[in-house]
């Protein structure tokens, strides 16, 4: 419960600081991550590393075949996103499009591949590390692992991580349904979470990029193209 108020400071924290960043098109609103996890087989991953970075992973990282016994990488990852940061005065008519840009920071166990991108309706379920975690990656959902957590979810599309070097933006972008437009409206209006999952859209995928607390990197930004 202590870490509530330092979550909350920091998520003001860094509104203010994305405002410095405001995009040369009046209709481009963009906010970074509050909070991310990387959810593993055994739940979301323990230690600063688990918020420092922001990975997804296919079964086929690590002996996977007996998931209790490490070492298995599977993962997805989730972001969380303050609405307010936005900073969307008036009322949105339309939203053309959503973009997702994640900021690479590699490892050696780094794997080119696909990744599918979620925006969910579910922003309560805990992503916090823990003995008795709210959310695992389910191997039987092969590749995303999640099954049926984190629903219901609007599918937003795919996309391919290809590894260049750290620090390295990769936008992806898509369009939405009216159902996930209509929702995302939604939140706005009523000042809600916004959360999107990633999941490895093949079994050798090991995407690998900073979390919303990276000292190096910025963390996982959305950019909302808005009418």
């Amino acid at each position: 419960m202590k870490r509530i108020p330092h979550q909350l400071a920091y998520s003001l924290s860094i509104c203010v600081l994305s405002l410095g960043g405001s995009s040369a098109r009046a209709d481009l609103f963009s906010a970074p991550a509050v909070d991310n996890a990387t959810v593993q087989v055994e739940g979301p991953r323990p230690g600063d590393n688990g918020k420092r970075f922001f990975n997804m992973e296919g079964n086929q990282n690590g002996d996977c075949s007996t998931p209790m016994v490490p070492p298995c990488f599977a993962s997805f990852g989730v972001a969380d996103f303050d609405s307010d940061c936005l900073q969307i005065r008036g009322e949105i008519e339309s939203i053309r499009s959503l973009t997702v840009t994640l900021v690479q920071a590699n490892a050696a166990f780094t794997q080119d591949g696909a990744v599918n991108f979620w925006l969910t309706t579910d922003t309560t379920t805990d992503i916090q590390p823990g003995d008795d975690p709210a959310i695992l990656f389910l191997l039987a959902d092969d590749p995303d692992g999640l099954a049926d957590q984190l629903l219901p979810r609007y599918f937003l599309g795919s996309g391919t991580f290809t590894q260049v070097e750290d620090g390295h933006p990769d936008p992806f972008s898509f369009s939405l349904s009216s159902e996930a437009e209509g929702y995302l409206v939604q939140q706005i209006r009523n000042h809600g979470a916004i959360r999107i999952a990633v999941s490895p859209a093949d079994g050798a995928v090991a995407a690998t990029y900073a979390g919303f607390s990276n000292d190096e990197f910025p963390g996982p930004l959305i950019t909302l193209d808005v009418e």
